[in-house]
């Protein structure tokens, strides 16, 4: 699974590993952080990284706080609503 996540550096605090925490849950992570260079690199990179991968999660980082608050509660979470499947 691919989840890319665009946000400026300020936003990055401990609610936000813990969001990523509770969400991969006992899974191994590769991150990489790079700083786009204009609007048309960071297309580009989005497009490649949908065409790489068969489900995307999607989420805007409202979304993903909300989600990852319910899973750090131990609620069940349909995240159907975000799943976006290329063929």
């Amino acid at each position: 699974m691919t989840v890319t996540y665009e946000i400026d550096a300020d936003e990055l605090n401990e609610n936000f590993l813990e969001s990523l925490r509770s969400l991969f849950k006992g899974r191994r992570l590769k991150l990489t952080v790079e700083e786009p260079s204009d609007l048309s690199e960071i297309t580009k990179t989005k497009v490649q990284n949908a065409l790489q991968s068969k489900e995307v999660l999607s989420f805007s980082i409202q979304e993903f706080e909300s989600v990852s608050a319910r899973m750090n509660a131990n609620e069940d979470i349909d995240i159907e609503e975000f799943k976006t499947f290329h063929p």
